[in-house]
């Protein structure tokens, strides 16, 4: 396995095709790789994500630093199968969208915080 350093590099070339200096002595490495080497996953069981689960990784995702340390959206969640296969039929380039249990949109609002209670499907 490469050492820290080499792995965020590489990944770092992969994704923006540009070689970045990354110091061996720099502290953080391990959080830095995570970061650099995370990608997304669009593979899901077809089984529907209960609302307490999904209300609470809503709950996470709106917490995450960002400026102010405020996160200025709203997430909109779409189970109806009509309304997602509505969705899926604009973006073709995206097939996953129609298949899944439940989609979330995610909607910049700079105007005000986020509602916790505004996460309800």
């Amino acid at each position: 396995m490469p050492d820290l350093s080499s792995l965020i590099r590489e990944a770092l070339m992969k994704r923006f095709g540009e070689e970045l200096a990354v110091g061996d002595d720099l502290s953080g490495l391990d959080g830095l790789a995570r970061i650099a080497v995370h990608r997304v996953h669009r593979r899901f069981l077809a089984r529907d994500v209960a609302p307490e689960l999904l209300r609470l990784l809503c709950a996470c995702a709106l917490s995450a630093p960002s400026k102010s340390d405020l996160q200025q959206g709203d997430i909109l969640v779409i189970r109806d199968r009509a309304k997602r296969d509505a969705i899926a039929g604009l973006l073709p380039e995206m097939p996953w969208v129609s298949g899944a249990p439940v989609f979330l949109v995610f909607l910049a609002n700079g105007r005000r915080l986020p509602e916790i209670s505004r996460m309800r499907g």
